[in-house]
């Protein structure tokens, strides 16, 4: 009701009073302007993205200046890029994890949170934190290689927890395919679970999953260990 109330008033203002704000100074009506702003800025909110998102603070600061400093519209398109700019340097270094499990359970955890968490020998567990794109693509093979070639004792399986992976562009997918290609000359079993539906349509029609194997697609991360200590036993 009060927005209506407030909306037939600037109707009434600007039908009827307008010869009267003519006859203000300039510089009453720049007051008036700037009252009214002043009411915008919310310096509560400000203060909480300084303490918990500084590069949200920033682009909120940007935003405000372009918008002061060259106007309205071309301030927000500013925005929009800057934003979007920022998408990409958030996907480009991606939280990663080795996950470990937690003592006494059937979870898995990033291994700096979990102190004293069970690791398995001769598999490595491993989350990606984003879409796989060909930005980040690099970051997964590039850390899967180092953690292989730093292990001790190697590993035999690494599986891929994939539930935070929602999309794969064309690019990760030649990635990916290579990886595979290169840990099954170095007699690495890759494994994956917990994957999304379409991320797995996604892998099933560049027939990644042909290579990775429908038998080492697992639905929780607990099944795929227990399918790698299954082999281990078979195998001694």
């Amino acid at each position: 009701m009060s927005g209506l109330v407030s909306a037939a008033l600037v109707i009434i203002t600007l039908l009827i009073l307008t010869p009267v704000f003519e006859l203000l100074p300039n510089v009453a009506l720049a007051a008036i302007v700037m009252v009214a702003g002043i009411g915008l800025f919310d310096i509560k909110g400000m203060k909480t993205l300084w303490r918990i998102q500084r590069a949200d603070f920033i682009l909120m600061a940007l935003t405000a200046l372009a918008v002061i400093v060259i106007g309205m519209l071309p301030g927000i398109l500013i925005a929009v890029v800057l934003s979007l700019l920022d998408v990409a340097r958030r996907s480009m270094k991606p939280h990663t994890a080795v996950l470990v499990r937690v003592p006494g359970t059937d979870n898995y955890r990033d291994s700096d949170n979990v102190g004293d968490g069970d690791d398995i020998p001769g598999l490595l567990i491993y989350r990606f934190d984003a879409p796989l794109f060909f930005v980040n693509i690099s970051v997964l093979t590039d850390e899967l290689t180092e953690l292989i070639k730093s292990a001790d004792p190697p590993y035999e399986w690494v599986l891929i927890d994939a539930e935070s992976i929602p999309d794969i562009d064309t690019t990760a997918l030649q990635g990916i395919k290579d990886l595979l290609e290169d840990l099954e000359r170095a007699g690495l079993t890759v494994a994956m679970a917990r994957l999304r539906s379409a991320v797995r349509d996604i892998l099933d029609t560049a027939n990644l999953i042909e290579i990775i194997g429908e038998n080492n697609i697992y639905l929780e991360v607990d099944d795929g260990v227990a399918a790698f200590l299954d082999r281990q036993s078979l195998q001694t």
